[in-house]
């Protein structure tokens, strides 16, 4: 489905219609592929964005006050940033600190917009003071040096808000409403 979207990919094996030809190379494809055009890495970091803030709005209405939605909501955050820092400079950013992402992102696209306000120090303060700068913070209930999830207290209500906001003001700045609408809608 995804892959036939993509023009550099349309005879890798994961456009293949049949599991038989999945199956032949089961010993040899290891989930990855290479020589994806830009054009084609920018279309999968849109799906794959676009997938994560559905998977957010979904995990809001089924699972409000769950770790897990505010990991994917966040992790929906990041891939936004990565999509859109790609598609001016062709690289992906290697850091998971949304701070940096944010930064870095209304630098590219010299963005000053009001509705913008507020969303880089939204995601640096996230980083630093919720996550403690460790962005599998929500991931797992343990950590390294023997440290171990103390946001059971968090308002996970409140977290979930705030990152549906800054998608929002993201979604919005890509021009991606209609897009979001129309998945929504069912069509």
């Amino acid at each position: 489905m995804l892959s036939s979207k993509v023009d550099s990919r349309k005879d890798s094996i994961t456009s293949k219609d049949k599991i038989e030809d999945v199956l032949e190379y089961i010993y040899t494809f290891d989930g990855t592929e290479k020589n994806c055009k830009k054009n084609d890495r920018i279309m999968l970091w849109k799906n794959f964005w676009l997938e994560y803030i559905d998977a957010f709005d979904t995990l809001t209405e089924t699972m409000p006050d769950s770790v897990v939605t505010i990991y994917v909501g966040r992790q929906a955050i990041e891939i936004g940033f990565k999509y859109l820092a790609i598609i001016k400079t062709g690289k992906i950013e290697k850091t998971h600190d949304l701070g940096v992402l944010a930064d870095l992102v209304l630098s590219l696209y010299e963005i000053h917009e009001e509705y913008m306000k507020w969303v880089d120090s939204f995601c640096k303060l996230y980083c630093e003071y919720i996550e403690g700068n460790n962005a599998e913070y929500f991931r797992f209930p343990e950590y390294k040096n023997n440290t171990y999830f103390a946001g059971n207290g968090l308002s996970i209500d409140w977290l979930s808000y705030n990152i549906a906001l800054v998608l929002l003001k993201m979604i919005h700045f890509a021009g991606f409403e209609s897009e979001i609408q129309k998945g929504n809608s069912g069509e």
